[in-house]
């Protein structure tokens, strides 16, 4: 059995993993006074993932007792979901309401993959395509990001590519909300935490076919991954999202069964 009380897409993967390996899985809904993404996905989207969600991480013996008495199975305590719910914010002021808006919340640094984002921001740019782009997050490396703001410059893409602060994690249901598409342009992720908490708040959202991401979104259904092999693949996919942001289908997870 594997108990765990995921505060981090570390945690999150090894669930994943002991659930495919037949292992029955104890997950804590809550950590601290957050909502756990991972069991609230189960909640949210009726998960074919057979977890047990603890109330809380003190509940997690009974429950672990319980589960060893049983099949693994999904159990819904009422977990307070409404830490997900969406407040009416107005996160980016230099958003032109008439443009589609894709954000991409994850720290600056160059395992993240902004410059795969600014190449295929430069080809819809060429295609015509009229829209606006957001990086949010912390950089820790200062020359890092005067690099990041260089790149956008060089790409010509001042007028559509904004470097964000980081949005507070209370604060980003509305920030997903008040986006068109979330995308998730790194290959070096092993679970992208991102696509989960995006498809939480139903926002479409568009990623590599590398690492946990392709445990998440379903390919052949919601056609969301992009060659891992082709970079600028991402910008294809944002070009047909772009084009009908609020009819793309919304990544689900894939079924288990």
């Amino acid at each position: 059995m594997h108990i765990t009380s995921p505060q981090s897409s570390f945690g999150i993967a090894a669930s994943l993993s002991c659930y495919r390996l037949g292992i029955p899985t104890v997950v804590s809904a809550h950590f601290g006074r957050r909502a756990n993404p991972y069991a609230s996905l189960a909640i949210k989207l009726k998960s074919l993932l057979p977890v047990m969600l603890a109330k809380h991480c003190s509940a997690v013996s009974d429950d672990a007792r319980f589960l060893v008495k049983k099949d693994s199975q999904i159990i819904r305590p009422p977990v307070d979901i409404a830490l997900f719910k969406i407040q009416n914010k107005d996160h980016f002021s230099y958003r032109d309401s008439d443009s589609p808006f894709i954000l991409y919340p994850a720290r600056i640094n160059p395992s993240k993959g902004q410059a795969d984002l600014f190449s295929a921001a430069h080809s819809l740019k060429n295609r015509g395509l009229k829209f606006q782009a957001a990086i949010a997050g912390h950089a820790a490396d200062y020359s890092y990001l005067e690099k990041v703001k260089s790149m956008i410059g060089d790409y010509g893409l001042s007028d559509n590519v904004f470097v964000h602060e980081a949005i507070p994690y209370p604060d980003m249901p509305s920030a997903f909300a008040s986006s068109d598409i979330i995308v998730f342009p790194t290959m070096e992720e092993f679970l992208g935490r991102i696509i989960i908490e995006a498809s939480l708040c139903s926002v479409p959202n568009i990623a590599y076919a590398s690492g946990g991401v392709r445990e998440i979104i379903s390919h052949n259904e919601d056609r969301h991954l992009s060659s891992a092999r082709k970079h600028w693949g991402i910008g294809c996919f944002n070009r047909n999202a772009l084009q009908f942001p609020r009819s793309c289908k919304i990544s689900r997870p894939k079924s288990k069964g």
